[in-house]
């Protein structure tokens, strides 16, 4: 289908940008545009899932504060369990037919993925998405409508064990199992392209302006990297407290709080990144595009708050490169599909 007639809400974080006020009205102002007359007065039906943060009950809650305190209708979508081997029926028909808007948390993107692709929650997205039904979520839940994304999938935090075990307080235990699934010694770990849905072109970076936690490489600095990897590839970079809203006609709209700050790092570490650029002036968190050209310089640019979506998307310029380190840190985390390509005959 048409990027044009996509109609989506993409926000740089998940569980902070969807409790804010001012992101969430927006989102929810965007999904009574899409209703029919008709049905104007009935609670808003969001589908919500959150298969990037395993089904964690408390995390959906905090997500979805704004949106169920509001009187929106929402239905929780479960597939993260190993044990789900497909969709339930009446769980892929709100979503093909009777979701006004699909919310999908942040977290684990490559493992959300894989999982959807596997119980066939991706192709009820698809349906959804060519009837209209938005598109949200933030963080990982901006990622996945794209064609790949910048993820700290590869981060052992963010592994289903470690998790759960958090989750049910067993901290401890979280730890050592972070230390089990994880490729260093310390803990850290490296950003990594991960492939996505594809129903919008380019590489999407969601917390521009913020760098992550046990001091790595915030993502301005990152993403640049990234993109001259995959230099067929369109980045769009949104900052922590910025929002993407495409109403499905062809035009794009950018929204942040007007009380928010951006979060850059210090000059001399953009300096170090791109050594040509001028620190950034404006810091009322936006949108970015960044680009590699035919002599393979890197260019970033700030995009206007209003403009054309395919100003801001748009088709890679030759083959995708995948990243070798994605099946690896599939397998870290593994998913069914991926059990059996490591013990062939796994059921």
């Amino acid at each position: 289908m048409s990027i044009n007639r996509i109609k989506a809400f993409l926000c740089g974080s998940g569980v902070e940008g969807m409790q804010n006020e001012t992101i969430a009205t927006e989102l929810l102002r965007l999904i009574q545009s899409n209703r029919s007359t008709s049905s104007s007065d009935a609670p808003l039906r969001v589908a919500y899932l959150g298969t990037a943060t395993y089904d964690i009950a408390q995390d959906g809650v905090t997500q979805l504060r704004q949106l169920t305190q509001r009187g929106c209708d929402v239905r929780w979508v479960r597939v993260a369990d190993p044990a789900v081997t497909t969709l339930e029926a009446a769980d892929r028909q709100f979503i093909e037919e009777h979701a006004d808007a699909v919310l999908v948390s942040g977290g684990n993107t490559l493992y959300a993925v894989r999982r959807w692709v596997e119980t066939g929650v991706a192709a009820a997205l698809r349906v959804a998405a060519a009837r209209g039904c938005v598109l949200s979520g933030g963080s990982a839940g901006a990622i996945c409508w794209c064609t790949s994304g910048h993820s700290d999938s590869a981060d052992p935090a963010s592994a289903q064990l470690p998790m759960l075990l958090r989750a049910a307080g067993r901290e401890a235990d979280a730890a050592a199992a972070e230390k089990d699934v994880s490729s260093s010694a310390d803990g850290s770990f490296q950003y990594i392209r991960v492939g996505a849905l594809g129903l919008l072109p380019g590489l999407l970076c969601p917390h521009y302006d913020r760098t992550e936690e046990r001091g790595h490489t915030c993502r301005y600095v990152d993403v640049g990297k990234m993109v001259k990897r995959h230099p067929t590839e369109r980045c769009v970079a949104i900052d922590h407290l910025a929002a993407v809203v495409l109403p499905g006609d062809g035009s794009y709209r950018v929204v942040a709080p007007a009380d928010a700050q951006r979060q850059l790092p210090p000059p001399d570490v953009v300096a170090a990144a791109s050594p040509d650029e001028q620190i950034p002036v404006n810091m009322r968190p936006g949108v970015f595009v960044l680009e590699v050209d035919r002599q393979g310089l890197l260019h970033r640019w700030r995009v206007p708050e209003k403009g054309k979506v395919t100003d801001l998307f748009h088709e890679p310029t030759g083959p995708l490169v995948r990243d070798p380190f994605e099946m690896y840190y599939a397998m870290m985390n593994p998913t069914p599909s991926t059990e059996r390509l490591v013990r062939p005959g796994a059921k």
